[in-house]
């Protein structure tokens, strides 16, 4: 830009020039990288007043001068790119399932592989959140696209770390439901190389959180271990006939894994949940197994899922 002595002065350094063309041969020689990054933010900041929001990536690649694979490129991240331009970040609430697997796809088309949880957090347009609202967990948003999920190997010393980190953020040992909104990892993670969320959770040093304790609970540590163990004289029988109703199947919205597939990311039986739980039919000591183990307050659950509802229990992740 030119000043009131008539000479051009370089934005980014300071530099003053008797020329246009100088300026320019200047900015071409030692400030390509600056130009272009400035080019693209304002070429961002155009469409989105074009569109009145925030472009989408797929938005970008159809009306914008830039492909969003450039923007990724140049700034890490579509959300980072929206950072630089000063304009708000799509909100995860309001993206459709159909945005979501596209999403997916085109980050593994520029990754050359499908994505894991954690390239999909610091690559991908939108977060996992917004993968397990609609599928209910990571590698079924991976499966829905065609991809073979990830068994995500984390080391034990990352996980904890994140309990930490999660435990600081929030004021509290971190529950199953904060993994969804602001866990790094899922909980197939901690599952995988702990068996449980509550023994990740005592192993980080925390106490896990229980709704119900006392005697009163069927799963009081002070209890026999018969009685901790035992639900009820008909419970095999009628655990094979909720396995055969539910095809022996996860029954958590968008799961539907398999019996085999289970045993083989897991190394154990899909569990089979009482959804109005046992406590609730415990009565001077003793509990109405005849009534608790009814088939239509059972459900089949990965071990994953079975957590999770647990957690919610007497409610139901799906008409919570």
């Amino acid at each position: 830009m030119s000043n009131e002595t008539g000479s051009y002065e370089r934005e980014y350094c300071g530099t003053e020039f008797e020329s246009g063309p100088k300026k320019a041969g200047h900015i071409s020689q030692n400030h390509r990288e600056d130009q272009q990054r400035d080019e693209f933010i304002h070429a961002l900041q155009r469409l989105a007043t074009e569109l009145g929001h925030s472009p989408a990536m797929s938005e970008m690649d159809e009306k914008g001068r830039y492909t969003q694979k450039a923007y990724i490129t140049e700034f890490g991240t579509w959300n980072d790119a929206l950072r630089e331009a000063g304009l708000e970040i799509n909100k995860p609430a309001t993206v459709s399932k159909a945005e979501v697997v596209e999403a997916i796809q085109s980050l593994s088309e520029q990754l050359g592989h499908p994505p894991t949880v954690e390239e999909m957090n610091e690559y991908g347009q939108y977060s996992r959140k917004a993968a397990t609202k609609h599928f209910g967990s990571w590698n079924n948003a991976l499966r829905s696209v065609g991809f073979e999920p990830n068994h995500e190997e984390i080391p034990r010393e990352e996980l904890i770390e994140e309990i930490h980190r999660l435990a600081e953020k929030l004021g509290r040992a971190p529950f199953i439901s904060d993994l969804n909104s602001d866990s790094r990892y899922s909980l197939r993670g901690y599952i995988r190389k702990f068996g449980s969320w509550n023994e990740a959770i005592k192993t980080a040093g925390y106490e896990p959180f229980t709704p119900f304790t006392g005697p009163d609970h069927p799963l009081w540590a002070g209890a026999e271990k018969r009685e901790r163990l035992w639900y009820g004289p008909n419970w095999k029988t009628i655990r094979t006939r909720a396995l055969e109703r539910d095809s022996y199947e996860c029954q958590h919205p968008g799961c539907q894994i398999s019996s085999e597939t289970h045993r083989d990311q897991f190394s154990k039986s899909l569990h089979v949940h009482h959804v109005i739980p046992l406590r609730s039919f415990h009565d001077d000591g003793e509990i109405d197994y005849e009534r608790a183990n009814m088939l239509e307050n059972l459900v089949t659950l990965c071990v994953e899922h079975h957590a999770q509802w647990e957690e919610l229990s007497p409610l139901r992740p799906d008409i919570q």
